[in-house]
Formats: structure tokens, C-alpha cells, sequence
């Protein structure tokens, strides 16, 4: 398993849970020692206290860029991540269990990106795999536990771009008040959700920036919703396509 990168990736940026500690380690005076445990530091917000599996259970403070804090050149850490497998079916699948590998298998090195097909709400470690739908709506975000990083968002149309496709009846119904709608713009999305007096939002998620969890998958759900009405006031407009 290739080591992760943490001049590309910081710490702050990984996924803790996919962490494989029996092989990640802190070379300390040309000793290499296991690492058990990974804890943001509240108290320091610039670092990161790695446990070790030492005489003493000596913990090692990191910067989020993977130096140490004291010994930048002396002492260094080093991280992997479990070992996964491809998989045609489910795309990513955890190969430490004792199942039959598919029939598609080939070593694959994990990344902490995640993606959300819209068109089929299915959700994995990593990725969807979605043969029905040709241009499934797909959000890639990095999951940072509490927080999410929107990563690549592709398949959302544009305010024109429904005109031009769907024509301007069907936006002057998609775009109501009343029902949930979304669309892209440039590099953000623009969400509009409606409900009860105290549930009624519309946000806008960018490209790079940083989410609540929790707010994130409520709007996946406003999205699932808003994406199936454009689909069905599409449908009801009787456009036909020919694809040669």
C-alpha cells in the first residue's frame, strides 16, 4: 500500500477511520514505532498528538502538515491506509474481511474521497457505480468526520441550461417557491429547500469549502427530491430524444 502524501494531504484532511495502524508509524532516533491513535489537539489547535506503542505509550506532536512539531528532520511519521479492493459492482469494497474476492479484483489504493449519485442515492467508502443512468448528478467530497469538503460536483444543470433543454415552461415550474429545486452556477451549487416554517433553506455548497456533516446530508435528501421533480416535469413535457 502506497504510503499517503502528507505535503499533498494534511492530516487535518484524512479520514482517521481508514487508518491502517499496524502499519503506519513514527520513526523516532532511527526506530520505528507503531502508531495506535491519532487525536486532533484541542488545547493546540496547529497540531495532532499521535500514541505510539511504546514502554511508555509516548505521544508525538505533528503539525497538520506531517512535521514534528520539535524535530521536524529527526523524527517523522508515516501513514497508510487499509487495503481495499476494486470491485465492478460495489467499486470499493474492504478487502480485510474473509469473503471470496469478485471476479474483478485488482489492488486498488484508497483515497478519503467519497462521491453521491443523486440519481440512485446509493453512498460508499469511496464511490457509486451507476451503469443505468449515462450522466448520473455526482458530488465528490472528502469526509473529515463532523466536517465534509466538497471536492467536484458534476451533472447539475444550469438555470439556462434547463431552459435550453427542457424549455421555459418547464423552468418556470421548476423553479417555485413552493418545490424543492437546485442548480449550478459556475463553481457552487444552489439548493432550495421547502418545508415547515422552521425547516426552509436555501444554501449554496462551493467547490473547496468546509460543511457541517449532519447539514450535508439533509441537503443530499433536498437534492434526491429536487432532482427526481425536474425529472418527472421533464417527462410530462414529452420531449423526445434520438441519440446517432
Amino acid at each position: 500500500m502506497k504510503e499517503i502524501d502528507l505535503k499533498v494531504t494534511p492530516l487535518s484532511e484524512i479520514d482517521l477511520e481508514r487508518i491502517d495502524y499496524e502499519k503506519s508509524y513514527v520513526v523516532s532516533c532511527n526506530n520505528n514505532i507503531q502508531v495506535t491513535k491519532i487525536i486532533y489537539n484541542e488545547d493546540n489547535k496547529k497540531t495532532w498528538n499521535i500514541h505510539t506503542e511504546e514502554a511508555a505509550f509516548t505521544t508525538y506532536h505533528f503539525n497538520n502538515n506531517g512535521r514534528h512539531m520539535y524535530n521536524p528532520e529527526g523524527c517523522t511519521l508515516h501513514l497508510f491506509y487499509k487495503e481495499l479492493r476494486d470491485c465492478e459492482n460495489c467499486r470499493f469494497t474492504d478487502s480485510s474481511n474473509d469473503e471470496e474476492p469478485c471476479k474483478s479484483y485488482e489492488g486498488s489504493n484508497w483515497q478519503p474521497i467519497e462521491e453521491i449519485s443523486i440519481s440512485k442515492g446509493w453512498i460508499s467508502s469511496t464511490g457509486v457505480c451507476v451503469k443505468s443512468n449515462p450522466h448520473p448528478i455526482v458530488i465528490e467530497f472528502q469526509n473529515l468526520g463532523d466536517t465534509v469538503k466538497i471536492v467536484k460536483i458534476e451533472g447539475v444543470m444550469s438555470y439556462d441550461d434547463i431552459e435550453k433543454h427542457a424549455g421555459m415552461s418547464v423552468r418556470k415550474l421548476y423553479f417555485t417557491n413552493s418545490s424543492p429545486f437546485m442548480y449550478a452556477e459556475k463553481d457552487r451549487l444552489v439548493i432550495h429547500h421547502v418545508g415547515k416554517s422552521d425547516d426552509f433553506f436555501s444554501v449554496s455548497l462551493h467547490i473547496g469549502l468546509y460543511y457541517n456533516k449532519d447539514k450535508f446530508m439533509k441537503y443530499v435528501e433536498t437534492m434526491k427530491l429536487a432532482s427526481k421533480r425536474l425529472a418527472s416535469l421533464i417527462k410530462d413535457s414529452k420531449i423526445e430524444r434520438i441519440e446517432i
